[in-house]
């Protein structure tokens, strides 16, 4: 179980990672596996806040996830 401190931290860490262009295929489920350990078990509605947008994105945008990882595209801050 993770709680919504280190659940949102991992989020974090997955999407620096595709942000940069380091990302992998597998990451997409990773970001859905990480959702799937936060859902409903955090004391706060952090939690199920954070995992909301991507599980949406997701949802209705992996084809646009996996287009992104496959380009190796980066986003300049």
């Amino acid at each position: 179980m993770h709680s919504c401190r280190e659940g949102t931290s991992w989020l974090y860490q997955v999407y620096k990672r595709l942000m940069q262009g380091e990302g992998k295929p597998e990451d997409i489920d990773l970001l859905l596996y990480i959702c799937d350990t936060v859902k409903g078990k955090c004391f706060c509605p952090l939690g199920e806040g954070a995992i909301q947008p991507v599980l949406s994105s997701i949802k209705h945008f992996r084809s646009d996830y996996e287009q992104w990882i496959k380009s190796g595209k980066t986003v300049h801050t």
